[in-house]
Parts: structure tokens; sequence; C-alpha cells
């Protein structure tokens, strides 16, 4: 299978060069993705909704989620979140520490996935309904 990029050791042809004198393979040192997307998903106040993204791998793969949230001043931020529930800021990531820059808005979210699907779930504490964006990968275990 051809993977794109990769550096020999010195003194080897990185054409001919075996695993072993590799200094770097695409095959092995990089995330490969299977599948990426952006969705959205609606959350009334108060409310705890589950967005369900099937992913078509019969095993549990590794993910990452982003979900953009509208924050203070109006611009808008991508939260990572690796699995687990993370608050979304509450402070402006410009670094300001006022009393001004604190949201109104405690969002929680978590992802995981199983062997059929990726699942984000978000519960909206923001005092109104809100709609949030969500990118995704979806990554594929490559053994080959």
């Amino acid at each position: 299978m051809d993977y794109g990029k990769k550096t020999s050791q010195a003194g080897y042809d990185v054409k001919t060069a075996n695993d072993e004198n590799l200094v770097f393979s695409s095959k092995f040192n990089s995330l490969k993705i299977s599948s990426e997307g952006a969705t959205t998903l609606a959350v009334n106040n108060g409310a705890l909704q589950t967005k369900t993204i099937a992913h078509g791998l019969a095993y549990t793969p590794s993910h990452y989620v982003f979900v953009k949230e509208m924050i203070y001043g109006g611009n808008s931020y991508w939260i990572c979140d690796g699995g687990g529930y993370y608050q979304l800021p509450i402070y402006d990531p410009s670094g300001a520490t006022d009393a001004g820059t604190f949201l109104g808005d405690i969002s929680f979210f978590k992802c995981w996935t199983d062997a059929t699907n990726l699942y984000v779930e978000i519960e909206n504490q923001s005092g109104g309904n809100k709609t949030y964006s969500i990118y995704y990968y979806i990554l594929i275990e490559d053994n080959a």
C-alpha cells in the first residue's frame, strides 16, 4: 500500500529502505482519517441531546470532535474533547480575566464511539435554546 511520505536514515535509499531504516513514514507516523464531517445539534435550554453518526467500521475507532461555540464579543472558537465531559469556555480565550469576559453560557459535551457509531452528547445550560456546530474526524486503524 502506498502511504505517501517517508524519510530514510542517512545511508539508506528512501525508495528501497525497510521500515526499520526509516526516520519517518506516513504509514505508521501519522493519523489516518477514515471519515470526517460537519453536522449540527439543536438542544433546548436545560436539555440533553445526543447526535449519532454512523462510521461504517467493524471496530471502535479513535476520534476527534470539535464543537463551535459563540462566546463573549461574538467570536467563535472550536473546543475539542477526546472523551469525558468538558465545560465549554466560560472566559474569553484572548487571555482577559476580568468579570466582563465571563460567559453566561455553560454547556457540557461528551463524545464516544462503539463498533457502529460516533456519539456526541450536549447538555445545554445556556438559558436559551441553541444549535451547536460539530465537526468530527473518525480515525482508521490500519494494521497493514
